[in-house]
């Protein structure tokens, strides 16, 4: 069965090169695909509405360089990767408090307006099995493209 949906009522952001501001228009999408932006706001038969009660709508972002054994923030000092790599992956407590700060890592991606990201070096299979629990539905996060650990620095 095709799920078809129509948001209203935002403002539309179409993911153009000089993208503006779209009002007064609406976005049909079917089976997870958007078909059109179309202008107003009828419902056409067979869609479900979806109100967007004056907020934002965009397309996917994607990130092409994470690793999501970090945080993305700046550190104030040099840090030993190799001692901190020992300490997170030292036991079997470690590497699953670490394999979920990993998975939640991967949320606030999708929850910032990721939906795909491409990794470049992380912990082990961590990035794959990530990447799995999502595709199976057992995480919530964006598309991943996974690499898993570095070759070289």
């Amino acid at each position: 069965m095709v799920m078809k949906y129509i948001f209203t009522n935002g403002h539309i952001l179409d993911g153009t090169k000089d993208m503006k501001v779209l009002d007064g228009h609406s976005v049909l999408v079917e089976d997870d695909k958007i078909t059109g932006i179309v202008k107003g706001n009828t419902v056409p038969d067979g869609f479900k509405e979806i109100n967007l009660e004056g907020k934002y709508l965009m397309p996917g972002l994607i990130n092409m360089h994470v690793h999501l054994a970090g945080n993305g923030k700046p550190q104030k000092k040099q840090r030993d990767n190799e001692k901190t790599v020992k300490l997170l992956m030292g036991t079997a407590l470690s590497r699953a408090v670490t394999y979920k700060v990993v998975k939640d890592f991967a949320k606030t991606e999708l929850m910032s307006g990721v939906t795909t990201i491409r990794t470049v070096g992380g912990l082990a299979d961590f990035d794959t099995r990530v990447r799995d629990d999502i595709r199976n539905g057992k995480a919530d996060g964006p598309r991943i493209l996974a690499a898993n650990e570095g070759i070289s620095v």
